[in-house]
């Protein structure tokens, strides 16, 4: 299970960045429209040609074709500290 990315307090960057994948890819790839996270899509991609990555050797773990991620996020912070977390939420991405 992932604990997400290094996010902002707010995720305000994270989200819009998601929002503008969501939007877009779509037009791209059909499955994007179908369920498929376009943002954990690109996270994992990430991840997997990075191996300086926290996630990488969990990314290449990861057999290719689409797969179901576990993640939590931080939900309360002290000034950089994140002090809780949400609940596991899954995800549908797209691993290559």
């Amino acid at each position: 299970m992932l604990t997400g990315p290094r996010q902002h307090p707010g995720a305000d960057v994270e989200s819009g960045f998601g929002e503008v994948l969501a939007a877009t890819m779509p037009m791209f790839n059909s499955m994007f429209s179908s369920g498929v996270s376009p943002y954990w899509t690109f996270q994992i991609r990430l991840a997997r040609m990075n191996s300086g990555s926290k996630w990488h050797s969990y990314a290449k773990g990861l057999s290719t074709g689409i797969q179901t991620i576990k993640r939590r996020a931080p939900t309360r912070w002290m000034s950089e500290r994140v002090t809780a977390w949400s609940d596991v939420k899954e995800f549908k991405v797209y691993v290559y």
